[in-house]
């Protein structure tokens, strides 16, 4: 397990590549620094089960992103729900963002050819790691109609870190050029009580002194689920702690 220096105001996006009995399972963190404009390789950490010895998800991979949801902002933990649908159950239910990323040829060339930009134009910062530095070189880039995809040399080379480090790039890129939830639920909601009132959605139907708790009260009253007004309310409070944070 390795990890660079931490700025831990950093918002951090996550790759999990999983296997239970062969090829490795690897934890990739990465984060978008706004001061570089570049996205960084913050920390990772590679399993290798083994067919006498398959790993275990609860007390390895599950264990592991809870802890590290403690340590870190975490936006979004990208995984293929293969083989984790049942783990990825269990992470949401402990309140970890998963966010199903399947290995399909488009997001492994869309991922793959995030990558191989970002180390192209000399934007991604990594730390030196033995490990990270030998799946790479058993990593090749295959250029398609598409764009580039992560393949490997031989069946039995190990990238899974690689594929890990494509899929949390990737969300560190997107997720710094996305609005956050928040911003999206409250334009959603906008839209929607502005249909309401006859006015035009991207009008307002009157000026919001207080437009996070006016739209909450509206949507949540039109719906009738009060788990909408609890998430706003949640997020609100995580932005206020963010930008008090030194």
């Amino acid at each position: 397990m390795r990890q660079g220096a931490i700025d831990l105001n950093l918002l951090v996006w996550m790759g999990l590549s999983a296997s239970v009995k062969r090829d490795s399972t690897a934890i990739v963190a990465c984060a978008r620094d706004d001061s570089t404009k570049r996205v960084r390789l913050i920390w990772h950490r590679i399993f290798q089960p083994s067919p006498k010895d398959p790993l275990d998800f609860e007390r390895t991979i599950e264990a592991t992103l809870i802890e590290l949801k403690s340590r870190f902002k975490v936006r979004e933990i990208r995984f293929d729900p293969y083989q984790l649908v049942a783990v990825a159950q269990r992470l949401r239910g402990a309140g970890l963002p998963m966010v199903e990323f399947p290995q399909s040829v488009p997001n492994l060339t869309e991922a793959s050819t995030n990558l191989f930009e970002l180390i192209k134009g000399c934007n991604l910062t990594a730390y030196p790691d033995a490990d990270i530095r030998l799946a790479i070189s058993r990593a090749v880039a295959l250029e398609t109609s598409r764009g580039w995809r992560i393949a490997k040399e031989k069946a039995s080379h190990k990238i899974d870190v690689v594929v890990a480090l494509a899929m949390a790039a990737l969300g560190a890129v997107r997720g710094s050029r996305e609005p956050s939830a928040l911003v999206r639920l409250r334009e959603d909601v906008l839209e929607r009580v502005g249909e309401r009132c006859g006015a035009p959605s991207a009008q307002p139907a009157a000026p919001a002194v207080d437009a996070t708790a006016t739209l909450t009260q509206g949507f949540a009253e039109e719906t009738n689920d009060m788990r909408v007004a609890r998430f706003f309310r949640e997020q609100e409070a995580e932005e206020r702690r963010s930008r008090r944070a030194p």
